[in-house]
């Protein structure tokens, strides 16, 4: 009966069901927020909905109490609801003791009886442990499809943040190779207008002597000109007694002026194909390389130069996200670009690394790069001392006269043929023959931390049709 009464003050007097967020007005009464705002807005009045009291509280508090008690009140409820539900059945109303195993379900002993009297049954506990044990066994395929997708979440963000340093620090270079064209730029401007005075002053000085010269000749012809208008103006006798002399005044000695020729500025030679010109010399600190390298294919103990020609190894692992281009059983790297047809040649140094091998692979070995031990590798190498060359990773030694600095990779795609030469002497090394029918990258490997492998770069030309 206590508990009965305890029930009936969960309630609210509006909706009459447990309070709901209840709010506490002056006069002591509670009721849902709801209830309340609703009743207010068909009430000219806010008054309470039970006493008719006036609230003059804007915003009436929570009763934190009541509220506690109410949630309380609604999980004790369903506890209640739930224990019943498991311990019954919902047909017979009996307690259930067995476990169908055919129909997968708790039944009582009347079902037992009834509906289940060939089906395979067992005791609640037995079912129990033994369909636990089942669902451990399900579960871990799914525990570990879970990790998988945790894994490549981390993967992923951690390729996000390795993407926004990749941004950074390419902008960086970007910029830093700019500044060198700035640079070159604004000293050819500076270099072309210092020439520009430089043939003003030039030509200044030669107008300026030119024009004194003249002066002095206006001078002295402008003496003699006075003197003998002069002369005309004197008396007969005094012009006569001076007429010898004044006559041969009038033979002038001075050549005649000219215009100086060439005096003006060569604005042909400053302003003429002045963007060639500029291109044309630009040559001597543009570097090309028919091949760099890729650092996103690059194994993690490699490092790359600046400029992608360069691999050296580092016995640090870089702290780089997981990319299914990268190499990670080899410390190779691939060119940034495949072929797919045309022919092509690049130079490698080798210097004096102790394990190196260059070459080609094709874009399908490249999708099992785990075992590189299928054809599809072209290249040669050294390793033990030994030089060697391979259509996978092993390799089978040849000699040679001198210790190879630079190896020169021939590829004509269409003719089928990859070379192998010193370009030093430009003997031949060994020269692969097959059919192409899929992209190959170039590839190089390097294990001796003490040498890099560089791609050299070639002579740029510009050339006038």
């Amino acid at each position: 009966m206590a508990s009965l009464l305890f029930e009936e003050n969960l309630f609210c007097p509006v909706c009459r069901d447990v309070f709901r967020n209840p709010l506490l007005l002056m006069c002591s009464h509670s009721f849902c927020r709801e209830c309340l705002e609703q009743y207010w807005q068909h009430s000219e009045l806010r008054t309470c909905p039970l006493c008719r009291s006036s609230c003059s509280l804007e915003s009436p508090p929570c009763n934190l109490a009541l509220k506690n008690l109410c949630e309380a009140f609604i999980q004790e409820r369903l506890h209640r609801a739930s224990a019943g539900s498991e311990l019954l059945c919902g047909t017979h109303k009996q307690k259930l003791v067995h476990f169908c195993m055919e129909e997968k379900q708790p039944v009582c002993e009347e079902c037992q009886s009834t509906t289940h009297t060939n089906h395979s049954l067992k005791s609640l506990d037995e079912a129990g442990a033994d369909l636990k044990l089942d669902l451990k066994r399900k579960l871990e395929p799914l525990k570990e499809k879970l990790e998988q997708f945790r894994m490549i979440k981390r993967t992923c963000v951690h390729t996000e943040e390795h993407v926004r340093r990749q941004v950074i620090n390419t902008e960086a270079l970007i910029k830093r190779e700019f500044e060198k064209l700035h640079q070159f730029l604004w000293d050819e401007e500076m270099a072309r207008i210092t020439d520009l005075k430089e043939e003003e002053k030039q030509k200044s000085q030669t107008i300026n002597k030119k024009i004194k010269k003249i002066n002095r000749d206006i001078l002295s012809l402008s003496d003699t000109v006075a003197a003998m208008e002069e002369q005309l103006e004197a008396n007969n006798v005094s012009f006569l007694q001076n007429y010898k002399a004044t006559v041969e005044r009038t033979q002038c000695t001075l050549n005649d002026p000219e215009v100086p020729s060439g005096a003006l500025i060569n604005v042909a030679k400053h302003l003429g194909n002045l963007k060639f010109q500029v291109w044309e010399k630009m040559q001597n600190i543009i570097q090309y390389t028919p091949v760099t390298l890729d650092p996103n294919t690059a194994h993690p103990c490699l490092r790359l130069s600046d400029d992608l020609t360069a691999m050296r190894l580092c016995y640090h692992d870089a702290e780089l996200p997981a990319n299914p281009e990268r190499f990670d059983d080899y410390v190779s790297v691939l060119g940034s670009e495949s072929f797919v047809s045309g022919a092509h040649c690049w130079d490698v140094e080798v210097g004096g690394s102790s394990v190196w091998a260059v070459g080609v692979i094709s874009e399908s070995l490249l999708k099992h790069r785990e075992n590189l031990s299928k054809q599809g590798l072209w290249h040669v190498g050294y390793y033990k001392g030994e030089y060697g060359k391979g259509l996978s990773e092993m390799l089978t030694p040849f000699r040679l006269k001198e210790k190879l600095q630079r190896v020169r990779v021939q590829l004509d795609w269409d003719r089928g043929h990859i070379s192998f030469l010193n370009p030093d002497d430009n003997t031949l090394i060994h020269t692969f023959s097959h059919t192409f029918t899929e992209p190959v990258y170039p590839y190089l490997y390097n294990a001796c931390p003490a040498q890099a492998l560089r791609i050299l770069s070639v002579q740029v030309s510009v050339t006038k049709e």
